[in-house]
């Protein structure tokens, strides 16, 4: 993201929201949509960070450390409807709120027939940004420092063929 590249102006926070519905016929019966609620997260501890290189992009993923799943209070939301839908909070660029990333998955239903339909739903994702906020969070060519880190497909370049990992950085 590039907040001076945005029509209106500088902004100082984003939001990445998910609106998910069923678009089947019938009430979702299995592999309904689950959240986790964030409050039960360790933080830092269960984020755990992933490089996600494909062709033309290079993204930052979080996943779920499984450490203290016991304590993760997860939410499913069984028989869904067409005229329902669930709106969630991806990512928010302000770290100092809760609720700022929201891990979500399929939950398979034991209790589901082997006839029950398979799920048909769709996810539409957005971006919210705000020209004000109590704190400045969006990302900058100044904040984030770029021109000093290696990007990781470079990375992955650079210990190729390579048995010391001494001689391979992050750093330019």
């Amino acid at each position: 993201l590039k907040a001076n590249n945005l029509k209106g102006g500088d902004y100082k926070r984003y939001c990445y929201l998910n609106l998910w519905r069923n678009i089947g016929n019938e009430p979702i019966r299995d592999n309904h949509l689950g959240c986790l609620d964030e409050r039960t997260v360790v933080k830092p501890d269960d984020y755990i960070i992933k490089d996600v290189i494909g062709d033309g992009y290079e993204v930052v993923q979080y996943q779920l450390n499984a450490r203290h799943a016991t304590q993760h209070k997860w939410y499913y939301f069984p028989s869904m409807t067409r005229d329902e839908a669930i709106l969630f909070k991806q990512m928010d660029s302000d770290g100092s709120l809760s609720g700022r990333v929201c891990f979500h998955m399929s939950v398979s239903d034991p209790t589901a027939t082997k006839k029950a339909p398979p799920r048909q739903s769709i996810e539409i994702r957005m971006m919210c940004f705000w020209k004000d906020a109590v704190l400045d969070t969006m990302p900058t060519s100044d904040n984030m420092h770029r021109d000093v880190l290696q990007s990781p497909k470079e990375y992955a370049a650079q210990l190729k063929g390579s048995n010391n990992l001494a001689s391979a950085s992050l750093f330019r």
